[in-house]
């Protein structure tokens, strides 16, 4: 599979990610990317069925209702989020083994670790082993 296209976010959607991060701390929050040809279109705050600190799993309900959506818009699915309150903006070894099931979206990780916000972007996926490469996330005006 070829490596995706750069992620592109209108600043309000960034924004919101963050904003949900902060929400949620000190649980991890996630949520989905709505959007067309790598751009955003909107954000899908999902509830972390986990209420874990360390880990997430998106509600099911939630993700069908938005995945439902998405579709009837005519959109895709272009990246899945989550937070890391109290660690690096980095896939753990838990988000590579459950990302990289999914190569065909990005993955973003907003970490709430440092002085200010730090979201990234990934593309996980398996080969002989899981291998999460950094891609190139732009904020558009």
């Amino acid at each position: 599979m070829e490596a995706p296209t750069p992620l592109l976010l209108w600043p309000y959607h960034r924004d919101e990610i963050i904003a949900h991060a902060h929400a949620e701390a000190p649980r991890e929050c996630c949520g989905l990317v709505e959007g067309v040809g790598g751009k955003s279109k909107r954000i899908w705050k999902l509830t972390n069925a986990a209420h874990s600190k360390v880990t997430f799993e998106l509600d099911p309900e939630e993700q069908l209702e938005a995945m439902t959506e998405i579709k009837r818009a005519g959109h895709e699915l272009i990246a899945t989020y989550h937070s890391h309150p109290q660690s690096a903006a980095y896939p753990s070894e838990i988000d590579e083994a459950k990302l990289a099931a999914y190569p065909e979206v990005r993955h973003l990780i907003v970490s709430l670790a440092g002085p200010e916000p730090d979201l990234r972007a990934y593309w996980i996926r398996k080969s002989s082993s899981v291998l999460a490469d950094e891609v190139p996330l732009a904020v558009v005006q």
